[in-house]
């Protein structure tokens, strides 16, 4: 089995993270109350992540003094009580403090308070404590401060990710401009910094764990397939020689556009071998759906006969990761549509700061749910064609669908649509495919075995075929398209030594995130994008 963070025993040199201290579990007799009637007006539920596994930690395992490292997201200051949450990127939640005692009255923790009433979000924090079963609603479990240390001070002032401060330009930190929304353009120039937003935040979670789910089908769920490496530059051929080439040339390096061609020369020792890497593409567009460097799940299966099969364990990943991540979560029940009702009321700036502020938005969870339960679609590329001919007459496409030419994104989306949910196109013309792919015979001549994966919102989120096993088969197409087969002699070894039947295909990670998400932009689902014109950090 593969080992999660839920099952690793806590480094004994590291504090307690606040998720252990979420999931901590008390005796039924311990009925806590706080030193005032005070009560927070706004509360997040931190409960324990339900995407993550539970570890309980019984109260008798517990010290008196409990410690916690973090940042503090959210601060509310009381007459007689004040509140934080604190946040240090183990869970999904955050953890509440308490923090008792007039400011005016040192016997009773003013000079806590003082500290308290000082600190900015952002800040860094150590804070030593009792911690409690909470009497308030929203949360299993809150510290009451005794000593708190700031680690590090965060300006308000200055601090370019606050709902409040947006400079009129990165470069002129000294003059914030006051404004209430923090516009997503902007944050896309705060790359170092807008990871610390909640819904920046979210999407890095997200993509770890969608990129766990998927480890955990197909190194166990989908059948013991190896994860290899890939490298990032390949070989190819120049016409210009830059001075000083640090690779020879001919025939140089180019960084990669995809890992499948060296995926397969793992085939002969690791009949099943898949890939997680970085992809890079020299792509003009700055649209929402492309990135020059991107990442790529790459699967590559041998002793594969027929596309269907592909299809068959696309489908059945691409649902396992979804029910992976649907784990523990009630999609559509009240908790969710009151999680949507504080987000959009941005009540608490920490509601649902894991899938939850996503999936909690309207008709997402119903999306996620029917593609976790309903069959995928499935049309030959025939027929996908003309129903968009149809649709085309009654409302026409800015693109007009044409047989025998590749399907715009227009296209894509309005056949995911038309389907409720995903849905594969297979069986296209080989005119316009990769040279590898395996042609198809008999009443299909002329097209090739392969799929793309269609989702609402995104379109094309995967594509594979069953590849041309064959030598000169391949040599005959290599020939037709006047490709050179000097730098791919290397590939072509593998049709010499032992070739075998075989398939994969390829998702795009980022699209998977984005469409989970909702989240439309590449931009946003990339830690640092990169694009045309775009290179920030």
């Amino acid at each position: 089995m593969i080992p999660t963070f839920s099952r690793l025993k806590p480094l004994p040199f590291l504090p307690r993270t606040i998720k252990q201290l979420l999931q901590t579990s008390f005796p039924p007799a311990v009925q806590p109350t706080r030193p005032t009637g005070d009560q927070p007006s706004s509360v997040l539920s931190t409960s324990p992540s339900p995407i993550l596994a539970s570890a309980s930690t019984p109260l008798s395992a517990q010290s008196d003094t409990t410690t916690v490292h973090g940042w503090v997201s959210n601060i509310q200051v009381k007459k007689h009580v004040a509140f934080l949450k604190i946040r240090d990127g183990t869970s999904d939640e955050a953890l509440q403090v308490v923090v008792s005692g007039k400011k005016d009255d040192l016997s009773s923790g003013g000079d806590l308070r003082r500290t308290v009433e000082s600190l900015t979000r952002g800040s860094s924090v150590k804070i030593q404590g009792e911690l409690i079963p909470s009497p308030g609603a929203g949360q299993p479990v809150e510290l009451q401060a005794k000593i708190l240390t700031v680690l590090g001070e965060c300006d308000s002032q200055t601090y370019l990710i606050e709902p409040s401060v947006v400079p009129s330009s990165t470069k002129d930190r000294s003059r914030p401009v006051k404004t209430t929304n923090r516009p997503t353009v902007h944050l896309r120039e705060l790359a170092h910094l807008r990871m610390r937003e909640r819904e920046n935040a979210a999407v890095v979670r997200v993509r770890d764990r969608v990129a766990r789910e998927w480890r955990s089908f197909l190194e166990v769920g989908g059948g013991e397939i190896f994860r290899v490496t890939a490298p990032s530059l390949n070989e190819t051929v120049r016409t210009d020689k830059p001075p000083e080439a640090f690779f020879p040339e001919p025939p140089g390096a180019s960084l990669t556009v995809s890992a499948q061609l060296h995926l397969e020369t793992y085939l002969p020792v690791c009949p099943r071998a898949y890939t997680l890497s970085t992809s890079f593409r020299a792509e003009p567009s700055r649209s929402s759906r492309h990135l020059a460097e991107f990442t790529m799940l790459e699967v590559e299966l041998a002793f594969v006969n027929r596309v269907d099969e592909l299809m068959d364990f696309t489908e059945q990943g691409v649902k396992s990761v979804l029910r992976g991540l649907s784990r523990g979560l009630s999609l559509g029940d009240g908790q969710t549509e009151e999680m949507a009702k504080k987000i959009e009321k941005e009540e608490d700036p920490d509601a649902g700061a894991g899938i939850g502020v996503f999936w909690a938005k309207p008709g997402t969870t119903e999306k996620i749910r029917s593609a976790i339960e309903k069959p995928f679609g499935r049309l030959s590329y025939t027929e996908a064609i003309e129903l968009l001919k149809r649709a085309h007459a009654e409302i026409p496409f800015e693109l007009e669908p044409v047989d025998g030419q590749t399907l715009q994104t227009e296209h894509e989306q309005w056949l995911a649509s038309r389907e409720g949910g995903p849905v594969f196109v297979y069986d296209y013309p080989a005119s316009f495919k990769a040279f590898y792919m395996l042609p198809n015979e008999d009443n299909k001549a002329g097209t090739v075995a392969c799929f793309d994966l269609l989702v609402p919102g995104v379109g094309e989120l995967a594509g594979g075929s069953l590849r041309e096993h064959r030598l000169d088969p391949l040599l005959d197409v290599m020939r037709q398209r006047n490709m050179s087969t000097e730098p791919l002699e290397w590939y072509l070894d593998q049709r010499r030594y032992g070739s075998v039947p075989h398939g994969g295909f390829g998702l795009g990670f980022d699209r998977m995130v984005s469409w989970v998400t909702g989240v439309s932009n590449l931009k946003d689902i990339v830690g640092f994008p990169r694009f045309k014109g775009g290179c920030v950090c």
